[in-house]
C-alpha cells in the first residue's frame, strides 16, 4: 500500500501523481468565527439508540420518548467536527448584534418564519443570562442561522450521538460511561438530582464547561445535562427501525418536530443518558434549549 512516511521524495511525487496528494492529517481542533473550539471527530461504527438494560429501575420502560430509543442499530458516520462547548450567551449576543446590523438572508434556513427574530426572552433572564452560560431559549431555525453566522451547521442526531458515545465500541449510558451521574459524590453533569435541582451546585445553566469530569470520550463537554440541544434531524419515534446499517443517515425527509438531544439542567438521570431523545417545534423555545455547531472537515 502506498503510505506517505516511508516513500523517497521522488517516489513519493510518483505516487501522489498516480494516486493522489498526501493531504495533511485534519487538525485536532480548529475555531470557528465566533470562537468556538471544535473537536476533530474520526468517522466510524457505533451502536445507535438504547439498550434495554438503560431502563432498568424506572416504572415505566415503555414510555414514548424510551421507545423512540429503540432498537438499538448499527450507524457508520464520516469524520466531522464539533464544538468542545454549547454556545454563550455572549457568543449569541454577537450573532444577534451582527444581524441586526447588518441583516444577512442568506444565513437563514429557507422556512424560517418571517416573524420570528433573534431576540432572547424569557422571565428568568438574570438566572440564565450570564455570558459564560449557555444560550437558551433559542429556536431551532435560530440555532441554524446562527451556525450558518459562525461557519458550521447543526450536527445531526447521529453525528452527535456518536460524539457523546465514543468511537472505540464502548457502550456508554452517559458521555463519561456507565457511572452515575453522581457517582463517588463526584458531579458529573448539571441535571436535576433527586433530593433537588441544585444539590449539583447548580439551579440554572452552569457555566459551560463546568463539569470537566463528565467530558465524553472524544474530549467534549456538557453533553449531558445543562441545556438541551437542537440537531438537525426531524423527529419521528419509529425512524431507528428502519436504519441498521445506515451511513450518515440525516433523519426522515420532513415532520413536524426537530430533534432535541442531551437533557438539561432540569432532567432526570433519565433524560441525560447518551440515547435520550426528544422533541420540539422548530419556531417554539423554553429555557431548557440550547445547541451547539457542527463542522465538515
Amino acid at each position: 500500500m502506498f503510505n506517505c512516511t516511508n516513500w523517497s521524495p521522488v517516489i513519493l511525487i510518483m505516487g501522489a501523481l498516480t494516486l493522489g496528494s498526501c493531504a495533511d492529517p485534519p487538525e485536532p481542533r480548529i475555531t470557528l468565527s465566533d470562537g468556538s473550539v471544535m473537536i476533530y471527530v474520526p468517522g466510524g461504527e457505533f451502536d445507535m439508540g438504547a439498550r434495554e438494560s438503560d431502563f432498568e429501575g424506572h416504572p415505566n420502560p415503555d414510555l414514548e420518548f424510551f421507545k423512540a430509543e429503540r432498537p438499538l442499530h448499527r450507524v457508520r458516520v464520516s469524520p466531522f467536527y464539533l464544538a468542545q462547548l454549547e454556545v454563550t450567551n455572549a457568543q449569541y449576543v454577537q450573532f444577534y448584534t451582527a444581524f441586526v446590523n447588518t441583516p444577512d438572508s442568506t444565513l437563514l434556513h429557507p422556512d424560517h418564519p418571517a416573524e420570528l427574530d433573534f431576540q432572547l426572552k424569557h422571565i428568568n433572564a438574570q438566572l440564565i443570562r450570564r455570558n459564560e452560560q449557555p444560550v437558551v431559549s433559542v429556536p431551532w431555525f435560530a440555532a441554524v442561522a446562527y451556525c450558518n453566522w459562525a461557519g458550521g451547521r447543526l450536527p445531526t442526531e447521529a453525528e452527535w450521538e456518536y460524539a457523546a458515545r465514543g468511537g472505540d465500541g464502548t457502550y456508554r449510558k452517559y458521555p463519561w460511561g456507565n457511572a452515575p451521574p453522581d457517582s463517588d459524590f463526584v458531579w458529573l453533569a448539571n441535571y436535576d438530582p433527586p433530593n433537588g435541582a441544585d444539590m449539583d451546585g447548580v439551579g440554572f445553566t452552569a457555566p459551560v464547561g463546568s463539569f470537566p469530569d463528565g467530558v465524553s470520550y472524544f474530549g467534549i463537554l456538557d453533553m449531558a445535562g445543562n441545556a438541551q440541544e437542537w440537531v438537525q434531524d426531524w423527529y419521528s419515534d419509529e425512524y431507528y427501525s428502519g436504519v441498521d446499517d445506515a451511513v450518515d443517515p440525516a433523519g426522515p425527509a420532513d415532520g413536524i418536530y426537530k430533534v432535541r438531544r442531551g437533557g438539561s439542567y432540569r432532567s432526570a438521570a433519565y433524560g441525560i443518558r447518551t440515547a435520550s431523545r426528544a422533541y420540539g417545534r422548530p419556531k417554539h423555545s423554553t429555557a431548557l434549549i440550547g445547541f451547539r455547531c457542527a463542522r465538515d472537515p
